[in-house]
C-alpha cells in the first residue's frame, strides 16, 4: 500500500508542470499593432468598427498582425524623392 501511495504521489508531482495551463499573455495597444515580438504571442487593440460605447477588442497573433502591416505598407504610395517640376509662368 505504501509503495502505491509513493508511486502515485511521485507521478502527480512529475506531471504537475504539464498539467498547469497558463493563460497566454496578451499585449494591448491603443493603435493597431504591427506584429513585433514573438510571432505566436497575441496582441490586441480596440476595434474602430465598433459603434457601441463598449469597444470590442481585436486580438490576433503577432504573425497575422505583421502580414497585415506588410500588405498595407505595400499598398501605400512610395515617395521616390523626385521634386515635381515648377509650373511655367508666362509674363506678358
Amino acid at each position: 500500500m505504501n509503495r502505491i501511495l509513493i508511486f502515485t504521489l511521485s507521478a502527480v508531482m512529475l506531471s504537475a508542470p504539464a498539467l498547469a495551463q497558463t493563460a497566454p499573455e496578451r499585449k494591448i495597444y491603443s493603435d493597431k499593432p504591427i506584429g513585433v515580438g514573438d510571432p505566436n504571442a497575441t496582441s490586441c487593440y480596440p476595434s474602430p468598427s465598433s459603434i457601441s460605447r463598449v469597444k470590442k477588442m481585436d486580438c490576433r497573433p503577432n504573425s497575422e498582425w505583421a502580414s497585415m502591416y506588410a500588405a498595407e505598407k505595400r499598398a501605400t504610395v512610395i515617395d521616390t524623392g523626385k521634386i515635381a517640376p515648377a509650373p511655367l509662368v508666362i509674363l506678358h
